[in-house]
Formats: structure tokens, sequence, C-alpha cells
């Protein structure tokens, strides 16, 4: 396709609405009016209903607390205008005995008929509290004894507390129970109202004809309870409102509003069970209007982007397999053509971007593979040549044919640079043949002991990989009072649920210094400057084998100890290995 053909196309396509905007449009056209339309209407009749529910309990505590204000208003005239501010009440708080009662008796019909008119006064009394006498005065005749009991020491222990004498009302904590009282004192005689908060809670609904709980509290301290109030925390409250808020507890929503009394918080709650039936109607049918939006948009989404994606998808996929001859196929769209054909024009140039970098990986991988070998043969080479002329200076003439024999069998299996791996049968068998001649012409010939794991033998490793290691053997740990003896082994082992191999090259030298070890496991390439390069390049040529995962391992036993670990299956997976090896 020519570069105008290209444009042309693409001009043409512009003048076209895109299938997603479409999509787009038709969701939001179907959809958004109608669900803003329903949320508004919505929202505004949820808070219209809860105002007015919120107004008609706070209306209907407002009543009862108007009621509670007026008993204690007829209380609080009554102790002030017909006890303390009478000269009869002074003088019955000069006598005593029957004489005092006498004087009160007007006194205690007045105080009976305001406990038998005011619902909420729980008792009027009047007591001396340093002659622990006087009379108390109960609202009920039927209140249980219990009750009147602890009636009478709540109103001795507020006497003995003293606090808001001839003023205004106070509350007190009696055995963790709260009062309201007011007292007036003349020469030692109270007297007194008092108001038993957890009692009026509890007979609101029936005294007050309340539809609500109603609890009393000061600050953020619950006085009384009820079932709203059990485990109750700030938590629990949402939707607050100026006049009103909701609590959610023990699985049911309690509607709430609040007012003051004095310095106390009275507190309405009742159920909040509203649910109107027809809200419910309208959101079902908003919900089938979006299920079948959303079914549309769907069906047209799937037959218009989901299936020419898929197959996009499909496609990727199989060419990220190695599929690299496969083409996406075109869509039913202008935008899946588009891509199709712009797909398929950048595999064509990848795949021959890919042939060239491949081609040049390969070479510079072999070439350093050679490189790193020549490191090690030079080192090798140089101790026979030594080797040879040592035993030539000597005249040892049989020897020399002995060493000249093993050497060129090494140097036929070193200098072959066709081969990255070999099995590991061949290279033990070098070993031997090194060990061979480095005994040519000792008296204490050192010694190799092989143990290979059945079915190990043919186990690629790196030419000249373990042959390095031995050759570090011979030359640190040779020592002058005993011979050298050198181990290796092979076998496979399991570690978290993976199988490795596990290959180890021991001597009975003096081993590695704790330094030298450190160095070795900790960062192995500081070494190759130090002449360890035969160590660093057989790990180096390992991973270059079979992966980052391969470890070497340091330490000492009775000598230096080097151990491979080869994680079992990894060669397999590297494809550049395999081509290097095939040449």
């Amino acid at each position: 396709m020519t570069g105008r053909d290209s444009d042309k196309k693409s001009e043409k396509g512009s003048r076209g609405i895109s299938v997603r905007w479409k999509l787009l449009a038709l969701v939001l056209l179907i959809q958004l009016p109608l669900c803003g339309l329903f949320l508004f209407n919505e929202q505004a009749a949820v808070d219209q209903i809860n105002r007015q529910l919120a107004k008609s309990q706070a209306d209907a505590l407002g009543v009862f607390l108007s009621s509670l204000r007026e008993q204690m208003d007829d209380v609080s005239e009554f102790l002030f205008l017909k006890c303390w501010n009478e000269e009869a009440f002074r003088e019955a708080a000069l006598m005593v005995g029957e004489e005092r009662e006498r004087q009160l008796e007007a006194y205690y019909t007045d105080a009976q008929s305001l406990v038998e008119s005011a619902k909420s006064i729980t008792a009027v009394a009047f007591v001396k509290p340093q002659e622990r006498e006087g009379k108390i005065l109960m609202a009920s005749e039927d209140a249980a004894r219990s009750y009147a009991e602890d009636v009478e020491a709540a109103i001795w222990t507020i006497c003995q507390d003293g606090g808001h004498v001839n003023t205004g009302w106070g509350l007190h904590m009696v055995e963790k129970r709260p009062y309201l009282a007011r007292m007036v004192c003349t020469e030692g005689l109270y007297a007194m109202a008092v108001m038993d908060l957890s009692a009026i809670a509890a007979s609101v609904r029936i005294d007050y004809d309340l539809t609500a709980s109603v609890v009393f509290g000061k600050g953020d301290e619950m006085l009384t309870g009820a079932l709203w109030t059990r485990g109750y925390d700030e938590s629990m409250k949402y939707g607050e409102r100026e006049d009103y808020y909701f609590v959610q507890n023990h699985d049911r929503r309690y509607l709430i509003t609040e007012r003051r009394l004095a310095t106390l918080t009275v507190i309405s709650a009742s159920d909040f069970l509203y649910n109107p039936e027809w809200l419910r109607n309208m959101t079902y049918m908003l919900l089938a209007v979006i299920l079948f939006s959303f079914g549309a948009a769907f069906w047209y989404l799937n037959r218009a982007f989901f299936r020419p994606l898929d197959g996009l998808v499909r496609a990727m996929r199989k060419i990220r397999g190695g599929d690299t001859e496969l083409r996406v196929p075109g869509g039913e769209n202008r935008e899946f053509d588009h891509i199709s054909e712009t797909f398929n024009e950048m595999l064509d140039v990848l795949k021959e971007l890919k042939i060239s970098t491949y081609e040049s990986k390969l070479t510079a991988r072999r070439s350093q593979m050679d490189a790193l070998r020549l490191q090690i043969r030079r080192h090798f080479f140089l101790n026979c040549l030594k080797n040879i002329y040592a035993l030539a200076s000597s005249g040892q003439t049989e020897e020399v044919r002995q060493v000249a024999l093993l050497l060129s069998t090494n140097l036929r299996y070193t200098l072959d640079f066709h081969r990255d791996s070999i099995d590991l049968e061949t290279e033990l068998k070098m070993c031997g043949d090194y060990l061979e001649l480095q005994n040519v012409g000792q008296e204490r010939k050192a010694t190799l002991t092989l143990a290979v794991e059945g079915g190990m033998e043919k186990f690629p490793v790196p030419p000249v990989s373990i042959l390095t290691i031995l050759e570090n053997c011979c030359k640190y740990g040779t020592c002058q009072d005993r011979v050298l003896r050198v181990s290796i082994t092979a076998g496979k082992r399991r570690m978290d649920g993976r199988e490795y191999v596990h290959i180890a090259i021991c001597d009975n030298g003096n081993g590695f210094s704790d330094e030298m070890i450190d160095r070795l496991n900790n960062g192995m390439e500081s070494v190759r400057h130090d002449g360890h390069v035969g160590l660093v390049n057989s790990l180096v040529r390992l991973r270059m084998l079979y992966g980052d995962g391969c470890e070497a391992l340091f330490g000492n036993r009775g000598g230096a100890r080097v151990e491979w670990i080869i994680p079992m299956g990894d060669r397999k997976e590297k494809g550049e290995d395999e081509a290097i090896d095939c040449g």
C-alpha cells in the first residue's frame, strides 16, 4: 500500500464515529438521566420523611419536657414559698419530736398532694440529717418496699453530700443511679424533692404516651439506659443533622432527637422502620431499565468489540509462543482493521530484526565462552609445559613420553572449541589424566576418589570446569607433611520441592582462609584480580549454560571444599544455549 492510499483510508475513517463513543453515548443517554432523576427525588423524599418523623418525635419530647418543667416549677414554688420562706417552717425546725410533727402536719398534707399530682416527683422529704429522723412521702403507696428503701437511702446520701442547698436542682449519683434533687434548709431542717431519672425514663411511654424511649445524659455520659444504648459508642452514629441523627445498634436503626433540661441532655430514640413501598417499586423499575440497557450495551459491545479483541489476543499469544508466521486477521470495524494491518507490518519488521539480533547474540555469546575457556587453558598448559621441562632437564625420558601422551589427550580435549558442554563422565576422565600428569616424577602421588550417583554420567557440564578446580586443589592444597587426596562427588538433591544437581570437589590441604571464603561466597568477582581467574570463570561458564540459578559455595571441611548447586531442567528451557551447543 502506498503512502497516498494509506492517507486516503485514514481520512475516510476519520469521518465516522468510533464504536466506543457510540456505546458510551448509548449508555449515558439511557442511564444517567434516569439515575440522576431517581436519586434526586429519592433523596429529597427520604430527607423530607426523616425531617417530618424527627419533628414529630421532637414535638412529643418537647411536650414531655414541658410537663416535667411544670412539675419541677411546682416543687420549687412549694419548697421556697411554703417552706423556706414561712416562719412556721423555721419554728418547726427548732422543735423536736411530736411537737415538730404537729407543726409540719400542714406541710405533709400539701406535699402529699404535690407528689400525687406530679407524676415525675419520686418523693418529698422533711428530714434532719444530724438527728437521722424525718418523714418521707413517696409518690405511690404501691411502690415496692425495696424501692422505697432505696429512695430513702438515696435521700440520706443526698443530704450528706450537701450540694445545691437553697439554690436549684442538682444531679446526684447514688449507687450509679441518677437523681435530681432540690433542697431548702432552715436551722438544720431540710425540705426536699427527689426525682428518680431512671424511673422516669422507664415510665414515659405509660405516663406520657410517648412512642419513643427516653434517656437522660450529661455531656458524653448516659445516665440512664435503654435497649439501643447497650454497647453504644459514637461510631454507631451516622447521618448527623442539626435536629436529628440515626444510630445503628443491635441490627436495628433508631431515630434520635435531643433536647436540653437544665444541665441535662434528654435523648429520645424510636425504631426507624419507615420503608415506603412506592420508593421500592421505583427502585425495581430503575434497576430493570439499567439491566436492560446493560444487556443491550453488552450485546453490542460483544459483537463489535469483544469478539474481534479476543481474536487479536489469541493471535498475539500464538505469536508470543513462537509462531511468527501467523498474521492477525481483520475485524468488522475500521479500528480493528487498522490495528491488524499495522500489527502485521510490525511483525514483518520484527521478524527480520529478531533474526539479525539472534545471530549477533549467538556470535557474542560464543566469543565470550571461547575467551573464558582460553583463560582457563592457559593456566593448565603452562603447568604441563613446566612439568615436561623439569622432566627433560633431569633426563627422565620415559616420564617425558608419558606426560607427552597424556598432554596430547588433554590438548585434544581442551582445544575442541565446537562444544560448550561435555558429559560429566568425560570431564572426570580428564581429571584423572590431569592428576596422573601431576604425579609423574613425584614421590608422594596425589590420589583422586570419584563418587558419582547412577544416571549422572551423562550430565552436561562446561568443558575444563571441574578440571580447573582440581588444578587449584593441586596448586594450593599440596602440603609437605601429607599426600594430597582429592575427592569428587556428584548426585541429585531435592530442596524446597525442586530437584538440584550437587557436585562437590574436596581436598585435604590447608583450605581457604576465612577472608577468602567470605570474598568467594559474597563477592566472587573481587578475587579475579588476585589470580583466581579459573574459579570465577568456571562459575561464569556454568551460569551461561544453566542460568543465574546456579550457585557455587566455598568452605573448609578437612581441607578446601567447592560445591556446585545446579537447578535441574533449566538448561532445557534456554533456547539460546541449545542453539550454541548445536554449533
